[in-house]
């Protein structure tokens, strides 16, 4: 009855308890774990908005398909980093961003026969592609009824690919490299057979997320634009990864061409 009362007399502050909870997934560069602390470049933009909104949250690892099932099932979820697909908006999901643009490609090995110059080529086809379950672009392709075979993480596909498990391996200019080299593969063994999309991703919040949050979260973004965190970062993550990382507010992170 206590507790009842205090609710009755504040129920404001029952409503401000929202906590939100943060998912991702193994998907270098922009989210991963270096021995056992979740890192990345949209994982150190995650950590910014927390600082500056003054939150202690866990981020949580999972593999993609159940970071999906938790964002779809629960409110006050945020996950990330997530392409902003039709599905995904007709769902009822928010985004933040972009965080990252990144030309999305079929590899195949250097060897390989395999020659690609529009979708045409891939639907005449009886190519295997192999990628991370539940990842969008592996929604994309068999949507359109392409054989697809899903894999929990970006490590496990490639290492079919390379074994020939699988035709062709569905991956991006900016985790590829980074995905090659966590299993010690070589991506100088690969190449790009087929560029089907360049788009942008996305910190994503469950479709009930708090309005108030989520309004927070984005005034926070926001400030970030105005500071020189972003080309701070890039500078950064460049060094770390040995690539030629850039940032733009339209695009987010991206490699430089």
């Amino acid at each position: 009855m206590i507790i009842l009362f205090i609710f009755m007399i504040f129920p404001s502050f029952a409503s401000s308890q929202v906590l939100e909870r943060i998912v991702t997934a193994e998907e270098t560069p922009t989210n991963y774990t270096i021995n056992g602390e979740v890192t990345g470049t949209t994982t150190a933009i995650v950590r910014e908005l927390l600082r500056l909104l003054d939150r202690e949250v866990e981020i949580e690892l999972f593999p993609w398909a159940r970071s999906m099932r938790i964002a779809q099932k629960e409110p006050n979820v945020i996950i990330f980093t997530a392409g902003k697909t039709s599905e995904r908006v007709n769902y009822g999901f928010h985004f933040l961003g972009p965080v990252s643009t990144r030309k999305h490609v079929l590899y195949k090995k250097k060897n390989s026969p395999i020659e690609i110059n529009n979708i045409d080529d891939l639907m005449l086809s009886n190519w295997v592609i192999g990628g991370l379950r539940e990842d969008w672009r592996v929604i994309y392709f068999k949507s359109i009824g392409l054989p697809v075979q899903e894999f929990n993480t970006h490590e496990i596909a490639l290492g079919h690919a390379i074994r020939d498990h699988v035709d062709l391996w569905i991956s991006s200019d900016l985790e590829a490299p980074m995905v090659a080299r966590s299993i010690e593969a070589n991506i100088n063994d690969f190449e790009i057979a087929y560029v089907f999309k360049k788009a942008p991703s996305y910190i994503m919040f469950s479709r009930d997320f708090s309005p108030k949050l989520l309004q927070e979260w984005r005034r926070a973004f926001s400030a970030m634009n105005e500071t020189d965190f972003f080309a701070k970062t890039a500078m950064e993550w460049s060094a770390h990864l040995n690539i030629n990382l850039d940032h733009h507010r339209d695009r987010g992170f991206f490699i430089k061409d």
